[in-house]
C-alpha cells in the first residue's frame, strides 16, 4: 500500500482533515503521478477554504478522459 495514496485518499474521504494536513505538505513530497492530485486538492482548499471531493474527482476524471483521447 502506498502511503502517499492513502494520505490523499483519506483527505478526499474526510475533507474535514484538510486544514490539518494540506498546509504542512509540499508538492515535491509526492511522486510525480500524484502531484496533480495534491495540487488540485491544495489549490481548491487554499482558494475556497473547503475541499469539495465530488468536484475534484469529477474534474480529475474529465482531465484524465481528455488525456486519453
Amino acid at each position: 500500500m502506498n502511503t502517499q495514496e492513502v494520505l490523499l485518499g483519506t483527505v478526499l474521504v474526510q475533507p474535514e482533515r484538510a486544514p490539518d494536513v494540506l498546509p504542512v505538505l509540499e508538492i515535491e513530497q509526492f511522486k510525480p503521478d500524484l502531484q496533480p492530485v495534491f495540487a488540485a486538492m491544495s489549490g481548491s482548499w487554499a482558494a475556497t477554504g473547503t475541499l469539495d471531493t465530488v468536484q475534484l474527482c469529477t474534474r480529475r476524471s474529465e482531465e484524465h478522459t481528455s488525456e486519453l483521447q
